[in-house]
């Protein structure tokens, strides 16, 4: 499904385009046209080639697969690639959780939040005394890629998949009217803002399971914390891999928006604050990203000391409790041989055996109780 609109002086139109008739209407300054597809379809991006003239290599790159975060340029044209992104909440079975929500800033399902996931503002996963807080649900990231290619006056948007939702950027698009001028940018911005906020929001889905799974250190029956902290490692590796070179993309438009000679161009003057709050998001998300990846590293190796600890616990005990038991093992032992030793064969003898170890059982009991071995 190929969808087509036009923006004049900043408000939609009704005008009915065919993409044989993109071409012309490229051409006209007044118009700013978005156009989004469901799927990267050889076919239509092949007529869209043919009738606004975008680089091969770009067109290589969107129907290619997997490609990192970046922003090109081919003349007075650009290519943007970048990934949205989705956090969801699965069992341990791998069957996903009812869809995670933010309520505040995101309407669609499945955008992920701290609440949402099972841990409210003011509840720890490890203080539940009923509760199993080995038992919380872990989390997956999901990526679909997004590619656009950019002009002047116009933006078209080839999703990967179907988690990247169009219509949101689309609404981002009609809220932001003071900035509706002649150009592309304010498509260019309500694009990226809606790509960073995703990333923002997993990137703090993501901080929190970290922060969650610090806790179940000191539960009481934590179950599986190897297998989390792995688990939640490799998706942060996942992210980061989108984060950080979008801190090149960001850079790259504030680069080309600060251009004087860009002035009028796709991305203008007027819209540097907005894309410089963008970029303050993608550097909070990497932010957020690289302490939750500390986070679990110190949780496991924190988990590595804490089980190497209680090794060495259970070893002092049975440790003590071996050397307790060897003593009347060695009297016995040594009474046990054939030889008339003093004492054998007699009830006094049997007596003081007894005493004796008795005593030295006792003892040693009491030396290794004072060395907090028992």
């Amino acid at each position: 499904m190929l969808r087509i609109r036009v923006y004049r002086n900043g408000r939609v139109t009704n005008e009915k385009v065919k993409v044989d008739q993109l071409g012309w209407l490229a051409k006209d300054q007044n118009a700013t046209i978005w156009v989004d597809l469901d799927s990267p379809d050889p076919e239509t991006i092949e007529a869209l080639r043919d009738q606004l003239g975008f680089h091969k290599l770009a067109v290589e790159d969107v129907l290619g697969a997997r490609q990192r975060p970046k922003l090109e340029t081919y003349g007075d044209r650009f290519f943007l690639n970048a990934y949205a992104t989705e956090v969801r909440a699965v069992r341990e079975d791998g069957e996903p959780r009812e869809a995670c929500e933010d309520g505040e800033s995101r309407k669609n399902a499945g955008a992920a939040s701290p609440s949402a996931l099972g841990r409210g503002p003011d509840e720890d996963a490890g203080e539940d005394p009923d509760g199993d807080p080995g038992q919380a649900a872990d989390l997956r990231l999901r990526t679909t890629e997004v590619s656009a290619f950019i002009t002047d006056n116009m933006v078209v948007v080839v999703p990967g998949g179907g988690g990247f939702d169009a219509e949101e950027v689309l609404t981002r698009a009609d809220q932001n009217a003071d900035i509706c001028h002649r150009g592309s940018g304010f498509l260019v911005y309500s694009l990226l803002d809606y790509l960073v906020d995703r990333q923002l929001e997993a990137a703090e889905a993501l901080d929190g399971s970290a922060d969650d799974l610090g806790s179940l250190l000191f539960a009481r029956r934590p179950q599986d914390i190897q297998l989390r902290s792995f688990r939640l490692h490799k998706e942060l590796t996942v992210l980061r891999r989108v984060l950080v070179p979008m801190r090149e993309v960001l850079s790259a438009v504030l680069r080309h928006a600060s251009a004087p000679q860009n002035a009028q161009g796709a991305v203008n003057t007027e819209l540097l604050p907005y894309f410089q709050d963008v970029y303050d998001h993608v550097l909070r998300a990497v932010d957020w990203t690289e302490s939750a990846r500390d986070m679990v590293n110190n949780v496991l190796q924190t988990y590595l000391t804490i089980q190497s600890n209680n090794m060495n616990i259970i070893m002092k005990k049975v440790t003590s409790w071996a050397a307790i038991v060897a003593v009347p093992t060695a009297i016995t032992g040594f009474y046990g041989m054939n030889v008339p030793y003093p004492g054998v064969g007699t009830q006094w003898g049997v007596a003081v055996a007894v005493v004796v170890m008795l005593a030295l059982s006792v003892l040693l009991y009491t030396v290794f109780k004072r060395k907090n071995w028992l």
